[in-house]
This record gives C-alpha cells, sequence and structure tokens, in this order.
C-alpha cells in the first residue's frame, strides 16, 4: 500500500532523483523487491552505458559472482525498457533535483489547496512517498511509485502556476517547519525547477510510466 497521505516522513537526505519507466516493463519491480544486488543499480536503468560501465568494474575485481550475474541481467533489462523511450532518448524521463527544495514546494503546494478548500488527495511528499524497495545500500532510499499515481501527480502538478504557488510563501513561517527551505534570494532557481518537474510527469504520463525515486 503507497504511503498514507501527508505522511510526517523526513528524507533522509538532500539528492533527488525521479526515474519514469514505461509500465510494459513493470516485472523490473519484482526482480528488484527479489535481489537485492538487482535493486542496487535500479537507480541506473535508464542508462545502459552506465550499467556497462559499471560491469566492467566488478569483473575488474573477481568477487561475489552473484552481484556480477544480477548486473548482467539487469543490462539486459535496462536494453529492452530504453526501446521504449521515444527516439531511445531517456533525458526527458529522469528529474534530478538541482535546488533540493523539494519541501518548499511541497508547502506551498499544501497551502494553495487549503486555500483553494480543494477536497484533494494530496501526499505531502509529493517527489517521492511510495513503496519501499528494499536492497542493501546506506544512506539511500529507493521507492516504487505505481502509473496511476504517477498520472495522479502529472495532472495535480500542472494545475499550479509558480506564481499562485509564491503568494504563500513566508520564509519566517516556513523557516522552522520547512526541510532545507529555499531562501527569498533563490525562488526563482526553484521556479525553473518546478517548471521542469510539470514537464517530466506530462513526458511520465504520455509514457504511461512508473516510478522509481531516489532519495539519498
Amino acid at each position: 500500500m503507497l504511503c498514507t497521505f501527508f505522511t510526517n516522513f523526513i528524507p533522509m537526505g538532500l539528492d533527488l532523483t525521479l526515474i519514469a519507466i514505461s509500465n510494459k516493463a513493470n516485472f523490473i519491480i519484482d526482480k528488484a523487491r527479489q535481489n537485492n544486488y538487482y535493486a542496487a543499480d535500479i537507480d541506473k536503468l535508464y542508462n545502459t552505458n552506465t550499467l556497462k560501465h559499471h560491469l566492467k568494474m566488478v569483473q575488474a575485481k573477481p568477487g561475489d559472482k552473484a552481484f556480477e550475474a544480477s548486473l548482467k541481467e539487469l543490462i539486459k533489462d535496462s536494453e529492452f525498457l530504453t526501446t521504449f523511450y521515444p527516439n531511445g532518448k531517456y533525458e526527458n524521463y529522469v528529474f534530478s533535483s538541482e535546488t533540493r527544495g523539494y519541501d518548499t514546494i511541497n508547502y506551498l503546494l499544501q497551502q494553495s489547496l487549503q486555500n483553494d478548500h480543494r477536497q484533494k488527495s494530496f501526499n505531502r511528499n509529493t517527489f517521492y512517498g511510495g513503496i519501499d524497495i528494499d536492497f542493501a545500500k546506506q544512506h539511500t532510499r529507493l521507492e516504487y511509485i505505481d502509473h496511476i499515481k504517477v498520472s495522479e501527480l502529472s495532472d495535480f502538478l500542472n494545475s499550479f502556476k509558480f506564481e499562485a504557488l509564491l503568494s504563500h510563501y513566508n520564509y519566517d513561517r516556513m523557516i522552522n517547519t520547512v526541510y532545507k527551505l529555499i531562501g527569498a534570494d533563490d525562488l526563482e532557481g526553484l521556479e525553473v525547477e518546478f517548471k521542469k518537474l510539470q514537464t517530466f510527469y506530462l513526458s511520465a504520463k504520455a509514457l504511461d510510466a512508473f516510478m522509481i525515486a531516489k532519495v539519498s
């Protein structure tokens, strides 16, 4: 079951990456849940060349053959799923937070919802908040968000204008409640990131994609 809306989960770190993958390749999630070695590099799934480079590094240091075998399987699956990206290009289907201001955006979205009195389910952690993918790597959290929720989030995020969100920005009121609050001098960068996020979700919805969220 997906995490409860308006959860109190605090991010494990600062860096955030979202990866959209066609739902036609959703068997990948089952493999990741069953094999920690496979899951350990699932965040690189969209880039086959990166996985192949990693494989060479693993082979150069003979050790755990199970890890090498899982990596080879991951490469095979990566080659399959990249065929669903238009022209084989994944750039529009990977989002990395540059401002690290996801909680600032979350707060502004919540305030807008309350102000508009919308009766809409909304996960406080818009950028993540799905089903944990268990794997053996410290200081990193991987989550799976299904394609239905991705589509709903796309509609939700694209129903807002950043200018309207900004009307709820109040540094003094937010400083004690918002994780890594973006200061008033950096709001232009936050706007750019919010619009990139909207575009990313539109692309993901068009692909009928599920999402892997990496917080580290």
